[in-house]
């Protein structure tokens, strides 16, 4: 989902769900999940850019 404003988001998100969040940088792609309460945000993985082609 896609938001202008974190209020929007946050009402669109089901109370007591986990979050996955992107942290898109120039090498690599961090992946985050949060606990239920939204206050703590746990790195799953991160992932290496690679160049392709189509």
């Amino acid at each position: 989902m896609i938001h202008d404003a974190f209020e929007g988001f946050a009402a669109a998100c089901p109370a007591g769900a986990a979050l996955l969040g992107l942290d898109l940088g120039e090498r690599t792609i961090g992946v985050a999940v949060s606990d239920r309460t939204g206050a703590v945000a746990t790195p799953l993985e991160t992932i290496r850019r690679r160049k392709f082609g189509l």
